[in-house]
């Protein structure tokens, strides 16, 4: 059987969860970034990661 649905991540993902209406779903990756999906239209919503920062903190 074929995906219903995929997309390609920087790196392995750890956890996926899914909205009650199945409509929107995030997922956690080992590239430390999480993404956010609306599956109705396939779009990628949003994909943040940690704050990076230079210097001597």
């Amino acid at each position: 059987m074929g995906h219903l649905w995929s997309y390609n991540m920087e790196d392995h993902v750890d956890n996926v969860s899914a909205s009650l209406d199945g409509i929107y779903v995030v997922a956690g990756s080992r590239d430390k970034k999480v993404y956010f999906f609306n599956l109705i239209n396939s779009v990628s919503l949003l994909a943040c990661g940690p704050c990076m920062t230079t210097g001597s903190e």
